[in-house]
């Protein structure tokens, strides 16, 4: 009934939603730096994958017992460049 979602998915939608707040309130500096956080996050779980669990950085605080899977990391990233796509231009 309810999908549950990885820790990885979980904190991409934490700093997915700091993006959305600074959005709605057009806080365009803010809302950069929150697609900087996304952009970071999404390229340490790359690499955390790539090297079978052996690097992170310190996004997650919390124990991780596997990497992520290819298809988690695929569908944050596609989130992600339409995320960076549709602010193109944004600024003051």
């Amino acid at each position: 009934m309810f999908g549950h979602k990885s820790v990885y998915e979980e904190h991409f939608k934490d700093l997915e939603n700091q993006l959305v707040i600074n959005l709605e309130n057009n806080y365009k500096d803010l809302a950069w730096d929150a697609v900087k956080n996304l952009r970071k996050y999404v390229d340490s779980l790359k690499n955390y994958q790539v090297s079978g669990g052996k690097s992170i950085q310190d996004f997650i605080s919390e124990p991780v017992k596997k990497a992520p899977k290819a298809g988690e990391i695929e569908k944050m990233e596609s989130k992600l460049n339409a995320y960076e796509k549709s602010m193109e231009g944004y600024h003051h």
